[in-house]
């Protein structure tokens, strides 16, 4: 049977398939994507319209009707893999932004912009994400309106969860399993970015497209499905007192996402993202996979141990003596205990530790 989708009514009806896309659909016996086996009579219709079918596979058409029972099948404004006779379909590539990595919106280039049908497709006043249908006068083919995410990182973090995110210019700071940061040149913005693809080096200055969202402890993220290098750039830290860190919350708007949580009490600028340093002794080291660090500003969050909470996320990095002197440089996040949101710095590489003086003997 048809992988993706089968119409089968012997008494008949109207089936309609509009902006919808079929992808990657495989099958061993008939149809990879539709198969229609409607019942007998001229009133029995299954209609696509203004739809995308792209790398779906089967030993006989992608789109199939049993024409031994009557059943009329129409295909409209379509973008296709193989020929299929009706008006507007054309055969082509639809250039999705990265398909690989399930990222089947239209790119900028993609020749299924604009040139949908908008009889047909005038029912449907939003897309799959929620995005206006008809942007530029003319409807898309498939299940994604073509609408450019933001193009900063400062525009991205205004952004609610779910919004697309095309940005160029960022500088990668720190990168780790699976993630990476980037900050803006000016270093006013950085953003942790989530990508299963090969990870930029640090120092790399990158196109990121992907869709925004937010953390289980509050930091928000780009999930990535195309990271291009562009050129290269470095990024040097700020060096801040510890209750600098993480900052007031900035346009943060808990009912969509958008904007960045502050820390709970905290004052000034918010910089969850940013490559920050800080200077202070070594005040606490609860296991392996961290340790606080105090500079005089006493900081707490519930833990019992005074200073801010520093977190080995990479390999190799092993916590310094308890009572050392250090200066660390790593990401200014946040994550919460007990609904309180807190600072901490995320360390990923051992460099980013500096032995300043041992403990006092």
């Amino acid at each position: 049977m048809g992988a993706a989708l089968l119409i089968d009514s012997y008494n008949g009806g109207k089936a309609i398939l509009r902006n919808c896309t079929f992808v990657g659909n495989t099958s061993d016996r008939t149809q990879g994507a539709v198969i229609s086996n409607f019942g007998p009579g001229a009133d029995n219709v299954v209609e696509i319209d203004d739809s995308v079918f792209w790398g779906n596979s089967g030993p006989d058409q992608i789109i199939y009707e049993h024409t031994y029972f009557g059943a009329i099948v129409t295909v409209q404004y379509c973008q296709l893999q193989q020929a299929y006779s009706g008006p507007g379909n054309v055969v082509g590539d639809p250039l999705f932004v990265n398909a690989s990595l399930g990222d089947y919106r239209l790119s900028a280039s993609s020749p299924a912009k604009d040139t949908g049908s908008n009889a047909l497709g005038s029912t449907l006043p939003t897309d799959l994400l929620g995005n206006a249908r008809i942007v530029n006068t003319t409807i898309d083919r498939g299940a994604y309106e073509y609408a450019p995410g933001a193009a900063t990182l400062k525009d991205a973090k205004l952004s609610p969860d779910g919004a697309p995110a095309d940005i160029t210019g960022a500088i990668v700071t720190r990168t780790g399993a699976g993630i990476f940061y980037a900050e803006a040149p000016d270093r006013s913005i950085g953003i942790r970015v989530s990508y299963a693809g090969t990870a930029p080096a640090e120092g790399d200055q990158v196109s990121i497209s992907g869709f925004l969202s937010t953390t289980s402890e509050g930091e928000r993220v780009i999930q990535a499905s195309q990271v291009v290098t562009t050129g290269a750039a470095l990024i040097k830290s700020l060096h801040v007192q510890t209750d600098s860190l993480g900052g007031q919350s900035w346009s943060y708007n808990s009912s969509n996402g958008s904007g960045q949580q502050g820390v709970t009490g905290a004052t000034g600028l918010n910089n969850i993202g940013l490559l920050m340093t800080v200077t202070g002794r070594v005040t606490a080291v609860p296991d392996a996979s961290a340790f606080y660090l105090d500079d005089g500003c006493s900081l707490n969050d519930g833990s019992g141990f005074s200073g801010v909470r520093v977190s080995l996320e990479g390999a190799g990095i092993t916590p310094p003596a308890l009572g050392s002197d250090v200066t660390v440089t790593g990401i200014s996040s946040c994550y919460l205990t007990e609904g309180v949101e807190n600072r901490r710095v995320l360390l990923y590489k051992a460099s980013d530790v500096i032995l300043n003086s041992p403990p006092a003997q």
